[in-house]
């Protein structure tokens, strides 16, 4: 999905949502009210970083949307449900050693745990799918075995976390410029023995963009 709702040289909008490949953006169905962008960044922590730096330069936003599909590690939510994310997790930036990970906040180099300043997304009833707050885990390699998974993400159980590879860099790029930030991830998969025949895209996709449409009629100014 396109944006033709382009802003005056000059204005800035209220809502940035930056999802990460094209078949996100391609699979969204959103009307966009004036002052709301939607731009990809690419897939992974770099090109995203990387792009919402220029997104932000670009829009001037209030607010960035982090919005995607992501994996699931836990028990309390479905394929389709929604993640609402307000922190994010370096998951796995650091050094693997014989005693253990040792995350790069341990080694002193940075923080590797990202809060929001912005308001915590709201759960919406009407819609038909659950929305829980959740945290976020952004990671290089994905989750391809249940060893990997539960060794990353036991400590998280029941509520469980959403595995993804782009929030943490757009949440680092948010606040660095001092923009407010929130992700959005519809589950399409559990993060478990990697069996694409086992994942929903197009139901996380529906999800997603059902609960987008509300949000943005909800809290974006015209």
């Amino acid at each position: 999905m396109k944006p033709d709702n382009a802003l005056a040289d000059g204005a800035s909008t209220a809502i940035l949502i930056l999802v990460a490949s094209e078949l996100e953006l391609q699979g969204l169905t959103l009307t966009l009210p004036s002052r709301v962008q939607i731009a990809c960044t690419g897939v992974g922590k770099i090109a995203s970083a990387v792009e919402t730096t220029l997104q932000i330069r670009q829009w001037r936003p209030e607010l960035v949307i982090c919005a995607g599909i992501g994996g699931y590690y836990g028990s309390a939510l479905e394929l389709g449900d929604l993640a609402l994310i307000t922190r994010e997790l370096l998951i796995d930036e650091g050094v693997a050693t014989a005693g253990g990970f040792l995350s790069m906040e341990t080694l002193g180099f940075q923080r590797c745990t990202i809060h929001s300043p912005a308001a915590v997304p709201p759960v919406f009833d009407q819609l038909p799918f659950a929305q829980r707050h959740i945290p976020g885990a952004t990671v290089s390699t994905v989750s391809g075995t249940q060893k990997m998974a539960d060794e990353r993400y036991g400590a998280f159980l029941p509520a469980g976390i959403c595995e993804n590879m782009e929030g943490a860099a757009v949440a680092w790029a948010c606040q660095r410029a001092e923009v407010p930030w929130i992700g959005i991830r519809a589950l399409s998969n559990f993060v478990e023995e990697r069996d694409l025949e086992r994942w929903n895209i197009p139901l996380a996709l529906a999800s997603l963009s059902a609960y987008l449409e509300l949000f943005l009629q909800e809290y974006s100014p015209q």
